[in-house]
C-alpha cells in the first residue's frame, strides 16, 4: 500500500498512472475558469481521423519526452520494447476478463477460438506499442492489417452491430470526434475532483481500479461510442474491462519507469513561465504555471543555474539576481523531481533611471515565456478570488427572507470553497528531498523552502477562517486540515522524516502548532509545538510476530520518534493516526480497532471507523508497533443482561473501552465506579492526554485510573464532591454520567445544549431531582436517547451498573450531532 497526497504533479501523475493504455491526457490547455485543462472540446473541435487526434496528441508529449533527460526517453523505449515483445502465452490471459465474454458469441471451434484470440491479443499489442513511440505509418499498417478488420467486423455482428473497425477500438481507448473515449472520460473526472482525492486514488490500488471503472462505465454507456453497443450485446461489462485494463498495467514490468518519463515530459510541454522584473532591472522573478494554473509552493521545484556569468545567481523561489556589473547573461532550469520541466536564456540589464529596462533572453525548452518588463505585473490580492466568491456568500446569507434549506445549501458551499481553497497550501511533498540510504527513505528537508511554503499555509489558513468567521461559519470545518509531509511511492518498508531545530522553531514561530505525515497510506499528526529540538520522525512496515494470532486489516506500522538525537516513547499530547484498512465481506464494522503489540499480546486501542472513506482514526500516545483488526471479545456472563446490553458490552470490550474484571468475567451487575467510569469516557472519545495537571488528594499518580481522571478533570468534564477530592472508588450516578457525557461531546463533537431541558425533564416524574449543576447534562443525554429513563421515571440519583454505563458509552460513540 502506497501514499497518500495532493500536489499539482502527483495529479497529473494519478492520470498517467491510471491505466497504461488509456489515459494520458488531451493536451487542451486551461479551462474557462483558469483550471486545469481537463476537457473534451479539443474531441469536438478536431475534425481528423481518431487515428490522426491521437498521434497528434501523443507527438506532443513525445516531443517534450526527446527535449528532456536521455534515461527518460530510454525508459519508455524499454516499455515498448517490453510490451512488442510480450508473448501470446504469457501474457494473453490478462485480457481474459474481456475475451472469455467475447469468444461464448463467436462461432468456430475451440482451435478456431485459440486462433481469434492470438488476433486480438496481437491487435492490442501493436496498438499498445504505437502508444509509447507514435509513427503514422505504424497506425495505419494496423488499419489495414485485413485478420484484424476481420477479427472487428465478426465480433461486431456476434455484438449484434453490422460493423466496427480499428478507429472504432483507438477512439474507445483515446477518443475521437465528439467522444471522449475512457481517456477523456477520466480527465473529465478528475476536472470534477479535489486534488487530494485524486492522490489518494492514485495511491490506493481499489479505488484507482474503481476510477477507472467509472470512466469505463461512463464510456460504455455512451451510444455514440460503436465499440460500446458492441460490449454490451456480448454482455461485456465495465468491471470486465477494468479487470482486463489492471491486469495489463500490474503485469508489465517496465510501466512505472515510463509512465513517470511521460508524465514529466508532458508536465514540460505544458510548462509556461512569467517573469516579472525589479524597476532597477537586477532581479526577474520567475512564476510557472501548468495547464495555466499557477504552481503552489507546496510543489517543490528547485531552481538553478546551468550556465552562465558568474554576476547572474539564481535563488530558490525562481529568484534571478544580477549581482554586479550592468548586465548579465546566464540559463535557467526549473526541475520537478530532479527533471527539468523548465529552461530559459535570460538576460538581466541594470538600469538607473528608465524602469523598463530588463526583459528575457533567446528560448529554450520548457514552453512559451512571456517576461514581464518594466515594473512587476500587477497582481490581484492573495486569495481575491476566495475572497471575492465568499462576499457573494455572505451578501447572500444576509439576504432579507432567506430559507433554512437557503441558508444551510449557502453553508456548504462555503465549507467546500474553505476546504478547496486551502487544497494547494497544505500539501508539502517530499519526493524531491528523498533518497534510498540502504533499506530506508530519509526525507532531509531543506529549511528556506518549506518555510516559505508553511508561510503560504499559514495565510491562506488565515484568510479562510476570517471568511469563515464573516459568514458565522464555525472554522470547525476546516478543523482535519494540517500542514502534511507526504512521501511518493516508496519502493522499501522503512522511512524518516528529517526536521533540523531551525525548522522546528520556524514552523513553530508561524504559529502551526501540529503538522501531518503521510506515508504508506498512513496519515499521522506530530504535536510539533512540544518540541524545540530537530525531529526525526520514523514510519517502517513490519511484519506481525508470530505469536500474536490476528488478522489485519491494515500495514503493520511501527513508529519511532528522536528529538535533539534521543529516542521519545510518549507525547505530553497524543497524536492521531489514521490507518487505511481493507474490510472483507462479514467483518462486523463496530468491533474493527487499533491495537498497539507487546510482545507476543496486544491491547486494543479503539477507533473511529470512516468505511466510506477507508481508513480508522485513532489517538495514539505512545511510539510502539500498530495495526487494525476486528477484535472479538467474548465474556460468560453476560447472558441475563445481552438482550439489551449485550452488544454494547462486546463492541466497548472489542475497542478496549469497557474491559473484564478478569477473563471472560465481565461483572455486568456490578456498579460502576466514577474511575471506571473516566476511563470509559476517555477511551470512547479518544481525550488521552498526558500533560493534565494534578487535580485530587486522592488520585495517587500509581493508581491505575490516574491518567483518565487527570484528563477529565482538566477538561473540565468532571469536578470532586468537595474540593479536593474526587472519590474515584464511589459509584457513579445516572445523572453524572449524563452529565460528564455532555460535557465530554461539546468538547469533541460540538455538541449543542439541550433544546428544552425544563421540557425534558418534565416528562419523567422524578425529573425535579436532578441536581441544577446537572440537569443541562442530563436533559441533553435524555433528547438525544444517551441516557433513557424507565417506568416514568428518570431516576438520577440511582447509581448505574458496568452493564448500563457499557451501553451508555456505546450510545455515545454514536452520537451525531
Amino acid at each position: 500500500m502506497e501514499v497518500r497526497q495532493r500536489t499539482l504533479k502527483a495529479g497529473l501523475a494519478a492520470v498517467l498512472m491510471a491505466t497504461t493504455l488509456g489515459t494520458l491526457p488531451p493536451l487542451s490547455g486551461k479551462d474557462a475558469h483558469g483550471g486545469l485543462g481537463f476537457v473534451q472540446s479539443a474531441y469536438a473541435a478536431d475534425p481528423k481521423a481518431p487515428g490522426q487526434q491521437f498521434l497528434d496528441r501523443l507527438n506532443k508529449i513525445h516531443q517534450a519526452l526527446h527535449a528532456g533527460d536521455p534515461a527518460d526517453v530510454e525508459d519508455v523505449r524499454r516499455l515498448r520494447a517490453e510490451i512488442a515483445g510480450l508473448t501470446f502465452e504469457k501474457s494473453a490471459s490478462w485480457l481474459d476478463p474481456v475475451w472469455g465474454k467475447v469468444a461464448a458469441k463467436l462461432t468456430g471451434t475451440d482451435t478456431e477460438k485459440a486462433e481469434k484470440q492470438k488476433i486480438f491479443f496481437d491487435m492490442l499489442q501493436d496498438i499498445g506499442t504505437v502508444y509509447f513511440d507514435p509513427q503514422l505509418t505504424d497506425l495505419q499498417a494496423i488499419q489495414k492489417k485485413p485478420e484484424y478488420a476481420a477479427l472487428l467486423l465478426e465480433i461486431a455482428q456476434a455484438g449484434g452491430k453490422d460493423s466496427v473497425a480499428v478507429d472504432d477500438l483507438v477512439t474507445f481507448l483515446f477518443g475521437g470526434g465528439a467522444s471522449p473515449g475512457v481517456e477523456g472520460q477520466v480527465m473529465a473526472m478528475l476536472k470534477e475532483k479535489p486534488l487530494q482525492d485524486i492522490v489518494i486514488m492514485m495511491a490506493d490500488m481499489q479505488k484507482r481500479n474503481a476510477f477507472i471503472g467509472e470512466a469505463i462505465a461512463a464510456v460504455m454507456n455512451n451510444e455514440q461510442q460503436p465499440l460500446s453497443a458492441v460490449l454490451e450485446g456480448l454482455e461485456v461489462t465495465p468491471a470486465d474491462v477494468t479487470k482486463a485494463f489492471a491486469n495489463v498495467r500490474e503485469g508489465l514490468a517496465k510501466e512505472g519507469p515510463a509512465v513517470n518519463a511521460l508524465l514529466v515530459a508532458y508536465i514540460r510541454s505544458e510548462t509556461e513561465g512569467t517573469a516579472a522584473v525589479s524597476q532597477d532591472g537586477r532581479t526577474h522573478t520567475y512564476k510557472l504555471k501548468i495547464l495555466g494554473r499557477d504552481v503552489p509552493l507546496a510543489v517543490p521545484v528547485s531552481w538553478s543555474k546551468e550556465s552562465g556569468e558568474a554576476a547572474v545567481e539564481v535563488a530558490a523561489g525562481g529568484i534571478v539576481k544580477l549581482t554586479s556589473g550592468t548586465t548579465g547573461k546566464a540559463v535557467i532550469a526549473a526541475r520537478l523531481l530532479n527533471k527539468v520541466i523548465f529552461s530559459k536564456e535570460v538576460t538581466l540589464t541594470a538600469v538607473s533611471t528608465n524602469p523598463g529596462g530588463g526583459g528575457g533572453g533567446g528560448g529554450g525548452g520548457g514552453g512559451p515565456v512571456s517576461p514581464v518588463s518594466g515594473v512587476a505585473e500587477p497582481q490581484k490580492g492573495f486569495l481575491q478570488d476566495y475572497k471575492d466568491k465568499m462576499a457573494d456568500i455572505i451578501r447572500r446569507l444576509k439576504a432579507p427572507g432567506i430559507t433554512d434549506a437557503e441558508r444551510n445549501a449557502l453553508i456548504k458551499e462555503a465549507t467546500e470553497l474553505a476546504r478547496k481553497t486551502l487544497r494547494d497550501y497544505w500539501m508539502y511533498d517530499v519526493s524531491p528531498f528523498t533518497t534510498v540510504t540502504g533499506s530506508k527513505a530519509e526525507a532531509v528537508i531543506v529549511q528556506d523552502h518549506v518555510l516559505e511554503a508553511v508561510s503560504y499555509y499559514v495565510d491562506a489558513r488565515k484568510i479562510v477562517e476570517e471568511q469563515l468567521t464573516a459568514a458565522g461559519i464555525s472554522i470547525s470545518v476546516i478543523s482535519d486540515i494540517y500542514f502534511t509531509f507526504v512521501y511518493g511511492t516508496l519502493t522499501v518498508n522503512a522511512s524518516e522524516l528529517q526536521l533540523s531545530e531551525p525548522i522546528v522553531k520556524g514552523i513553530n514561530n508561524k504559529g502551526v502548532h501540529t503538522v501531518g505525515v503521510m506515508v504508506y497510506e498512513l496519515t499521522k499528526r506530530l504535536p510539533v509545538s512540544q518540541f524545540n529540538q530537530s525531529v526525526n520522525l520514523g514510519v517502517s512496515l513490519v511484519t506481525l510476530p508470530a505469536s500474536v494470532n490476528v488478522k489485519p486489516l491494515s500495514p503493520v506500522y511501527q513508529f519511532g520518534l528522536t528529538v535533539g538525537g534521543k529516542p521519545q516513547s510518549q507525547f505530553t499530547t497524543p497524536f492521531k493516526a489514521r490507518f487505511p484498512v481493507e474490510l472483507p465481506a462479514g467483518t462486523d464494522l463496530e468491533k474493527v480497532t487499533v491495537i498497539r503489540i507487546s510482545g507476543s499480546g496486544y491491547t486494543a486501542e479503539g477507533g473511529f471507523l470512516h468505511e466510506e472513506d477507508g481508513y480508522l482514526e485513532e489517538s495514539l500516545a505512545g511510539y510502539s508497533t500498530y495495526t487494525v483488526i476486528e477484535n472479538n471479545v467474548t465474556f460468560r456472563d453476560i447472558a441475563d443482561v445481552y438482550p439489551w446490553a449485550g452488544r454494547a458490552i462486546e463492541v466497548g470490550a472489542a475497542k478496549g473501552i469497557t474491559i473484564g474484571m478478569a477473563p471472560q468475567i465481565f461483572a455486568p451487575h456490578y456498579r460502576v465506579t466514577r474511575a471506571e467510569f473516566s476511563k470509559m469516557l476517555v477511551r470512547s472519545l479518544n481525550l488521552e492526554t498526558n500533560d493534565a495537571a494534578e487535580q485530587f488528594a486522592d488520585v495517587g499518580t500509581n493508581e491505575w485510573f490516574y491518567p483518565y481522571v487527570r484528563v477529565t478533570a482538566e477538561l473540565g468534564i468532571v469536578i470532586g464532591r468537595k474540593p479536593g477530592y474526587f472519590e474515584p472508588n464511589a459509584p457513579i450516578t445516572r445523572a453524572e454520567m449524563a452529565t460528564m457525557i455532555h460535557r465530554a461531546l461539546k468538547l469533541v463533537k460540538d455538541a449543542p445544549g439541550a433544546v428544552d431541558a425544563s421540557a425534558a425533564l418534565a416528562a419523567f416524574a422524578d425529573g425535579q431531582q436532578v441536581h441544577a449543576t446537572l440537569k443541562e447534562g442530563s436533559a441533553f443525554a435524555v433528547e438525544n436517547e444517551i441516557v433513557t429513563g424507565s417506568g416514568g421515571k428518570f431516576r438520577p440519583n440511582d447509581y448505574a451498573s458496568r452493564a448500563e454505563a457499557a451501553v451508555i458509552i456505546y450510545r455515545t460513540l454514536n452520537y451525531k450531532k
